[in-house]
């Protein structure tokens, strides 16, 4: 594809990324949580919130394509910058409908605590499938028109599987949509606003100080990320394990087990920073290609604010777990607020842009407290 090519499939990919949370209508979070709430001792009420929940996730999908079609040229001047690349529009949609499929099945899988099937079929869909295609489709529009059709088929194909031998227990229960949405959709502003969060340090840099300097920033959130990322996966079997034991009044197990977990983030995480401090010239040459004093600045600052992001990364699902209101959702509010005002404030006294780092680390700091916080009141109110 070349250098260009590689920078709009990056684009795109970033799209998807910041569309798929939005349009899944918090069924990514919801369908696990209910169904976990549930497989124990009635597998076919589980199974029923799967279906429900993946009709309300499909419903505004559809509905988000459609409008994404319609005014196509519209969203990829906003992508882009250009109406020019308003053919990609079709594979974008079938790309973000194969994400949205993909999530679903495999919330269902997390929620039954079958996390065999879940990691395989995490693996095929965003490992095997999108590097495979990668290395043999060249252009770009194939490649994310063939990587959205083969999302589509393995996830309608682990769909069929999960609907085996149950097709006589589907029943529209308006009490169960109800409950989903009004569990789910309040969820969506929290997502738009971490995403946000992640993404504007560097398109601020970029207005203000320069493309450079916000490509540096860029490159440090990625390393944020992928930090967040290393912790990723205990999120995820946290969710279910610990709906499971808020269900059978297991508090004093579960507090445990977050303090143990907690006290492991922080250690792994506390050593990550160290050795990134002491060989971030070494790492960034690595990545860079050459020796880059500037980067490595702002690599070090930024990487600082994986004790919060960590933290939360680990403890939102609690959270969710718990809490039918959006709690993570209120806590990154707060957060990002901190964030936008302290950068605010920097940039009206000094006029430096390094206030906007300082501002995006502060509050990593603030969401990850803030998560610490919102669990220690679970375990005080239930008096474990």
């Amino acid at each position: 594809m070349g250098e260009q090519g590689f920078a709009e499939y990056a684009l795109v990919r970033r799209t998807l990324a910041f569309l798929q949370p939005v349009v899944i209508a918090g069924m990514g979070v919801g369908i696990p949580r209910y169904v976990a709430l549930h497989f124990e001792k009635e597998k076919e009420k589980a199974f029923r919130f799967f279906v429900h929940g993946t009709l309300i996730a499909l419903t505004v999908t559809f509905t988000t394509c459609l409008f994404f079609l319609i005014f196509s040229d519209f969203y990829m001047y906003l992508i882009f910058g250009s109406s020019d690349y308003s053919f990609l529009a079709i594979p974008v949609c079938i790309s973000l409908l194969g994400l949205v499929l993909h999530s679903l099945v495999y919330g269902y899988f997390r929620g039954c605590m079958n996390m065999n099937s879940a990691n395989c079929i995490q693996l095929l869909n965003l490992g095997i499938i999108p590097f495979s295609i990668f290395l043999f489709v060249n252009s770009l529009d194939k490649i994310i028109l063939v990587t959205g059709c083969t999302w589509v088929a393995s996830s309608v194909f682990a769909t069929v599987i999960i609907f085996f031998g149950k097709t006589n227990h589907i029943k529209l229960e308006k009490v169960k949509i109800t409950e989903l949405i009004s569990y789910g959709f309040p969820r969506i502003p929290g997502d738009i606003l971490l995403t946000l969060s992640f993404s504007l340090p560097s398109f601020w840099c970029a207005h203000i100080a320069g493309v450079r300097e916000a490509g540096y920033v860029a490159f440090g959130t990625s390393l944020l990320n992928m930090a967040g990322a290393f912790f990723g996966p205990l999120s995820l079997v946290l969710l279910p394990q610990a709906t499971m034991q808020i269900v059978n009044n297991q508090f004093d197990k579960l507090k445990t087990s977050i303090r143990k977990i907690s006290i492991y983030t922080l250690v792994l995480t506390f050593l990550g920073i160290i050795v990134f401090e002491l060989f971030a010239e070494f790492i960034i040459r690595i990545f860079y290609g050459s020796d880059n004093p500037e980067l490595a600045f702002f690599s070090r600052w930024i990487i600082a604010g994986s004790f919060g992001y960590t933290l939360f990364i680990v403890l939102r699902s609690v959270l969710d777990a718990y809490y039918k209101i959006p709690k993570n959702a209120i806590n990154i509010f707060i957060s990002f607020t901190v964030f936008i005002v302290f950068a605010l404030a920097w940039l009206y006294f000094t006029q430096d842009f390094i206030g906007i780092i300082y501002g995006f680390v502060l509050s990593l700091f603030v969401l990850g407290l803030l998560s610490l916080q919102s669990v220690y009141r679970i375990f005080s109110s239930e008096a474990v």
